[in-house]
Formats: C-alpha cells, sequence, structure tokens
C-alpha cells in the first residue's frame, strides 16, 4: 500500500462475514451528507478468491463497514447495508462491485404507528422506529402542543417534530438530531497542512469547502480545527456540514472533501 495508507472491509453477520483488506486492490467513494437520506458507499474490490454468493447477500439485512487509515490505526469511515453485490469480469481483472446504504433498511422502510403524549414520547418511538440503528446523540425537539397520532414513514414523521434550524440524520448507522450549532462531540481534530490539508481551503458567504488526507476523526456533524499557513482568517472551529469520500489503493487518490460552516460557540445536546 502506498504511504502506509490501509483499509479494512467487512460484510455479513457472525462467523459467516468476510473480511477484506490488502493486497486485494480497492476504489471506493461515497458522499455523506446531514440530510435525512441514506448516504451511500460504492466499492470495487479486485480479483477476490472468494467473491461473495448471492445467496450470502439475500438476506434482509447485510452489514457492511469500511474502515481506513495508515498502518495498523484504522477507523471506521462507513458503516450500512449491502443492496446491491455483482463480480463482472474487466479486462484481466474480476471486480466485484458493491453498494452500501447507510441507514438504508431505516430510511426506506422504517414505519411508526402510535399515539404520543409529549416530544419525550414522539421522539423514543420514532427511535424504535428506525430498525438496524442506534441512538447517536439527539437534541431536545419542541414540546407537543396536543397528544398526537404518529402514522407513517419514520423518516418523514421525523422531520414533522424537529423545532427551527433542526435536522435528522443518520451516520454510521446512528440517528442524530442537530440544532444549526450543535455538534455531536466537543472534539475538533486539527486540519493543517501536517495532518493533511490539500491545497487552500475555499469560502463564500455560508460555507468553507477543503480537501484533506482521508482522515476517519473528521465526522459528520463534529467540529474541525482549520490551521492554515496563508489564509489565516479563514482559521478557527468550524461544524462538518457534508464529507465526500474518495480512495484508490493502487492509484493517487486517497482524500476527502469537507463543506462545513463557521461554529465559533457551538454546542453538544445531552440527548
Amino acid at each position: 500500500m502506498r504511504f502506509g495508507r490501509n483499509y479494512r472491509f467487512t460484510f455479513g453477520q457472525g462467523s459467516t462475514a468476510k473480511i477484506i483488506e490488502p493486497p486485494i486492490s480497492c476504489v471506493f467513494s461515497a458522499e455523506k451528507t446531514m440530510k435525512s437520506e441514506a448516504n451511500q458507499l460504492d466499492i470495487s474490490l479486485y480479483n477476490l478468491l472468494d467473491p461473495p454468493y448471492k445467496s450470502e447477500l439475500d438476506r434482509d439485512y447485510t452489514p457492511a463497514e469500511l474502515a481506513v487509515g495508515y498502518g495498523d490505526d484504522l477507523d471506521v469511515i462507513f458503516r450500512g447495508n449491502v443492496i446491491i453485490s455483482k463480480t463482472l469480469r474487466e479486462g484481466a481483472d474480476f471486480v466485484t462491485k458493491m453498494v452500501v446504504l447507510d441507514g438504508g433498511k431505516a430510511l426506506l422502510g422504517g414505519f411508526v404507528s402510535q399515539t404520543v403524549k409529549d416530544k419525550g414520547e414522539a421522539v423514543k418511538a420514532l427511535l424504535a422506529g428506525l430498525p438496524e440503528v442506534s441512538k447517536g446523540v439527539v437534541a431536545e425537539t419542541p414540546e407537543l402542543s396536543r397528544p398526537r397520532v404518529l402514522v407513517g414513514s419514520t423518516a418523514q414523521l421525523f422531520g414533522s417534530v424537529l423545532g427551527p434550524g433542526q435536522e435528522f440524520f443518520i451516520d454510521n448507522e446512528q440517528a442524530f438530531v442537530l440544532g444549526k450549532y450543535d455538534v455531536r462531540e466537543g472534539y475538533a481534530p486539527v486540519v493543517s497542512a501536517e495532518t493533511g490539508l490539500i491545497g487552500t481551503p475555499e469560502a463564500d458567504k455560508n460555507e468553507l469547502t477543503f480537501v484533506t488526507m482521508l482522515n476517519p476523526a473528521i465526522k459528520l456533524g463534529g467540529l474541525v480545527k482549520l490551521e492554515t499557513v496563508f489564509t489565516h482568517y479563514l482559521d478557527g472551529i468550524y461544524k462538518v456540514k457534508a464529507i465526500t469520500i474518495s480512495g484508490d489503493t493502487d492509484g493517487d487518490d486517497w482524500s476527502q472533501l469537507v463543506v462545513c460552516i463557521k461554529a465559533p460557540n457551538y454546542e453538544v445536546p445531552r440527548g
């Protein structure tokens, strides 16, 4: 692997789970946003000795996760459910291509039918209606003015109980509700030339965008601390709103495009 880059891709459950690591070549890409939509990972694995059989993936839920890093220091960058897997011949190679959705089962099939009395009951019922998803950081939502009947798609109903500026999203099979300046944790990894910043960050009126080497410590809805050499006026604490990931174990690509907003007065909700 070039420059110490490393990965581990795992799919399946229990004793039947398969772990793919170097020297198997791998190409992947994913776009992660704070929208109530399933984020998607596309991954291609080259010349597997034991490609997955269709029967291994013909299940209601086939978990998968991609961990990346450097040397032996790996961390999960994408977790979800395999929805497509096929092995094709491309020239001299046999390529296994998979599509993994983060929270796909929950967002596409989650359903709630329950009467709730207050916001606590509403959020609890909605979280229970997200199969294969656990609770992340959930900010307090507005109080209900009266008991309410929740019936329908969990994702759509979540949108109806949020307060102004709040967003519901799923990241690595965890559900989050965050306000505009709420963040999932107080840790802010430093983004600088020394830690992998590539080129010069670009800013407009509302957002800042930068490219860095793949860094699993940069999380959706989390913080980063930007430290630049020539654009100190951009330095500061930001909240991550979107991450576009791409990697090629045999090529040059091993980076992520990050979109964020200034967040000097951030808060970490207790929920």
